[in-house]
């Protein structure tokens, strides 16, 4: 039996986030086992034949600037492309701009009416409500009105979660949803104007080479290689021993564990009957990542764009990210290729044929108009993530309150995607900190401003705050 320290469970953002800031601080007692055979989980990367697909869209904003100064330790000052996000809301033929609520001057004069009816009559109601929303639903219906609800939110938003609003809290809302505000709607109506600049992510920056994988390949080579070990698979845990089991027999002892594996895998591990009764509250989706290489070069329309938003029926997917715009290295010839990164959302209560995955997508890009031809495709990639999403579903929180508590006793801390299971905070940025805040706490370096674990903890204010 092996004893140390501290332990880390996983080598995605979360985990070598905790593993850099022990080192930093330090402490050599460190053990991280990662399942797979490379560091960086869901955040993660693949090149085939000279054409490089991430695990997902991901791009690189920040709400930290421990984070920013982490990602350019690791790639350096000159290993990143920065783009201003041009992100659209493809429906009925037309470009909308996003966020679709403060540009519905570019719909048919029929449904921009329609659209500002509803937002004026929600807003003559705000502050009438006896109570709270309920679910998301209501919150999106109260919020908007019935004309964006009905021709964007509620079709987009079910594409994208795979699961009915009704079934899905409000809570986590904080910077994730753009709120309208009437009188600049209004204004944007009567100067035609497009509006494009909110949001976090309003400029990323994107690696010039290797795909976002690249970032958390090159932290965890920065780590001690004593502390680092891969296919290392975790199959039970003994929460009062302090011990976990590996797949091959070895058994570790730990005094403080981080667990990044998913927590209803992790409560699985334990055996623990309660726990898994609670974990049974979590719900997530299955993400396809359907990675399409092109012969020739980006359309003209296609040409500045970064993402596009899909709330209709003609297409699968919910997003198409054009990834050879991120970087020319994302295809063996920026010349003769490009590439589109689109993902489609599965659940119990979204049906995907993953048979002829390959062909609706292409299908699907043909009908809105981002290819010309299905002709065009030269490469098909596909990346199924069985856990894409963390949904933040009306149990969510009811079963975390039992869970980390319960977990926490056994000193376990669960972080991460879906360690901690909170969409809120499950940016790359977000993860990487929960795993730095997490050592913080532990080692009594904690800022008296935001307190213990502020990610978790005050996942709202970290989102919104301004940092100077």
């Amino acid at each position: 039996m092996r004893d140390v320290e501290y332990l880390i469970i996983g080598g995605g953002p979360c985990g070598i986030g905790a593993a850099r800031r022990l080192i930093e601080c330090g402490q050599s007692d460190v053990l991280v086992l990662e399942r797979s055979d490379v560091f960086g989980g869901l955040a993660g990367s693949e090149t085939v034949d000279g054409f490089t697909w991430d695990y997902g869209c991901h791009v690189q904003h920040s709400h930290y600037d421990t984070f920013d100064r982490a990602m350019t330790e690791a790639l350096g000052e000159d290993g990143w492309y920065w783009h201003d996000r041009e992100s659209w809301v493809r429906m009925d033929g037309r470009w909308v701009p996003y966020p679709f609520q403060n540009n519905i001057h570019r719909l048919s004069a029929s449904d921009c009416a329609r659209c500002l009816e509803g937002l004026r009559e929600v807003h003559g109601l705000q502050g009438t409500y006896d109570a709270p929303p309920g679910d998301f639903d209501e919150w999106a219906r109260r919020t908007f009105g019935a004309g964006i609800y009905e021709l964007f939110f509620k079709p987009y938003n079910f594409k994208v979660w795979a699961y009915p609003l009704t079934t899905m809290g409000w809570s986590w809302i904080g910077d994730r949803v753009s709120v309208p505000d009437l009188a600049r709607v209004e204004r944007n109506v009567s100067e035609s104007r497009d509006d494009m600049g909110w949001g976090p992510n309003s400029t990323f920056r994107y690696p010039k080479r290797g795909g976002a994988g690249a970032v958390w390949r090159a932290l965890a080579e920065q780590l001690p290689d004593a502390i680092k070990r891969t296919n290392a698979t975790v199959v039970s845990v003994d929460l009062p021993g302090h011990t976990v089991t590996l797949a091959d027999g070895e058994t570790i002892r730990y005094r403080q564990m981080l667990s990044t594996m998913p927590l209803d895998l992790l409560a699985d591990a334990t055996g623990d009957a309660a726990l898994i009764a609670a974990a049974e509250g979590l719900v997530s989706s299955v993400v396809h990542v359907v990675g399409l290489g092109m012969d020739g070069t980006v359309p003209d329309d296609l040409a500045g764009k970064a993402w596009v938003y899909f709330p209709g029926d003609e297409a699968p997917f919910n997003r198409a990210t054009m990834y050879s715009n991120y970087s020319p290295y994302n295809v063996p010839d920026p010349d003769k290729y490009w590439s589109l990164i689109l993902e489609v959302a599965e659940s119990s209560e979204r049906h995907v044929n993953r048979d002829t995955l390959a062909e609706d997508v292409i299908a699907g890009c043909v009908a809105t108009g981002m290819l010309k031809d299905k002709s065009e495709v030269c490469k098909v990639w596909i990346k199924t993530l069985e856990r894409g999403y963390p949904t933040p579903s009306v149990g969510r929180d009811a079963a975390l309150a039992k869970l980390q508590p319960a977990l926490q006793a056994h000193d376990v801390a669960s972080r991460g995607r879906f360690g901690m299971w909170k969409y809120e905070v499950s940016n790359q940025d977000h993860t990487f900190m929960q795993g730095v805040e997490w050592v913080d706490r532990l080692l009594g370096h904690v800022d008296p401003e935001a307190g213990p674990e502020p990610t978790v903890n005050r996942s709202t204010w970290v989102n919104v705050r301004q940092r100077e």
